[in-house]
Formats: C-alpha cells, structure tokens, sequence
C-alpha cells in the first residue's frame, strides 16, 4: 500500500508541472493583448477572428459573425477608422468568470474621435476566455 501511495505522490509530481506552460491566461492580459488589438486598424478584415473571441456555439459564432459585419459596414460608412482601449476597469469574479468595463476611442476618416464603453462577462472554455455578453454602457455613469 505504501508503494502504491509513493508512486502515485511521485506521478503527480513529475506530471502535474507539464500542463503549467498550457495554463490559461489572465483574463485582462487576453482582452488586451488578444481581443482589443483587433479593433485597432482595419477591423472589418479580421471579423472572423474577432468573432472567435464570443462564445463558442455555431449557431452563435454565425449569428456574431454577420451582425459583426452588418454593423462595420455601418460603421465604415460613416468614415470609422478603428477602435482602442482608452480606458479600462477589469474584475475576476472566480476562476473561470471576469468582468470588464471599456472605454473605447473611435478613430474617423476626418480626425475626428469619439468615445463609446462597454460592458464584458467572460468565462474560460477549453483553456481560452470567451466573451458571453457584451452590453454598450453609459461612460459618464460608470466611471470611464
């Protein structure tokens, strides 16, 4: 019994490490250095790609993909250049939920800016995060 117990603790020694390079990020570090950058210039080229950051249903990833596009064709036409994070509030609920408040600036065609804010919940799925709901939110009332 004694063994069996020794070379179980010793198994999980030496394998429990190997999945620690595969650990999933913190949920801002994704946001921001996977989600937000693909706002920043030519955004309508990259809707696929912005699209796998939602949830990952294929009902749902379909549905994001076509609003995504119908609402940067809008958007292109009123000379919208690219969006960043002019600011940014981030909350860990627990180990697998996080909530964020963003403000984004707007670029435009003339120089023009102009700000609009968002509200995230994302969670873990298959070691990546994923946005569930996104809501535009007032900047002034929540503090961005």
């Amino acid at each position: 019994m004694k063994l069996w117990i020794s070379t179980f603790l010793l198994s999980l020694i030496i394998v429990l490490p190997l999945g620690a390079d595969d650990a999933l990020p913190a949920a801002d570090d994704w946001y921001l250095n996977s989600y937000a950058p693909l706002w920043k210039e030519k955004a309508w080229e990259k809707v696929e790609e912005i699209a796998e950051h939602f949830e990952r249903t294929v009902s749902g990833r379909q549905s994001m993909t076509k609003s995504l596009r119908d609402n940067m064709q809008e958007w292109r036409s009123t000379g919208w250049l690219g969006s960043e994070v002019a600011g940014h509030q981030f909350e860990q609920i627990n180990l697998s939920t996080a909530v964020f408040k963003t403000k984004w600036r707007d670029s435009y065609a003339d120089g023009s800016e102009d700000f609009e804010c968002s509200w995230y919940l994302v969670y873990s799925e298959n070691d990546t995060w994923a946005i569930k709901y996104d809501v535009v939110i007032d900047c002034d009332e929540h503090g961005l």
